[in-house]
């Protein structure tokens, strides 16, 4: 399963210099701790839409630690890969796609915001010179704070502390 991984990762990476869509990072905060992966409460996940025809994929890439053992998750053509290495194994494994969430509903479920004049939470939350904007996904109501000057937002929900969701739309490489 190693050579299908190494094959994953090159398409990943041939498609993430290739392509003329920008790269996404997608910077998460998760607050209640049964929803950690991996031991790991804070990450970055790595997302390049990939073009065929009138149509986008999207590829995507994130990396946990956790005691000595480092789990690179990939999504590859539509693929989900867990790989895992520590200094005793090496090993790939395919797993079933609906384990990760939809990267298109994400966007789409962004892209569907609309504006709110308010926000009733008790979470700490600020919005300074930006937008207000409110939308669901997986059935989970969220706030987007837009900012005036930048293509960058924060995503607000129960579950995702402030700075959840940190869209970075500008050209970059994926680095394994």
């Amino acid at each position: 399963m190693k050579a299908g991984l190494v094959l994953a990762a090159t398409a990943f990476h041939a498609v993430a210099a290739t392509s003329s869509l920008p790269s996404i990072k997608l910077s998460f905060n998760i607050q209640r701790p049964a929803m950690e992966v991996y031991g790991s409460s804070s990450f970055d996940v790595y997302v390049k839409p990939v073009l065929s025809g009138a149509n986008v994929s999207f590829d995507g890439k994130v990396t946990f630690q956790q005691g000595g053992t480092t789990h690179n998750l990939y999504v590859v053509n539509g693929i989900p890969y867990h790989e895992v290495i520590n200094s005793t194994t090496d090993s790939t494994t395919c797993l079933p796609t609906e384990l990760f969430p939809s990267v298109s509903e994400i966007v789409d479920a962004i892209a569907s915001a609309t504006p709110v004049s308010t926000v009733n939470t008790n979470q700490d939350i600020l919005c300074n010179n930006g937008t207000w904007l409110s939308t669901t996904f997986a059935g989970e109501s969220y706030v987007l704070c837009t900012g005036a000057e930048d293509s960058n937002f924060t995503v607000y929900g129960e579950d995702l502390s402030p700075q959840t969701l940190l869209v970075t739309v500008a050209p970059c490489r994926m680095v394994q």
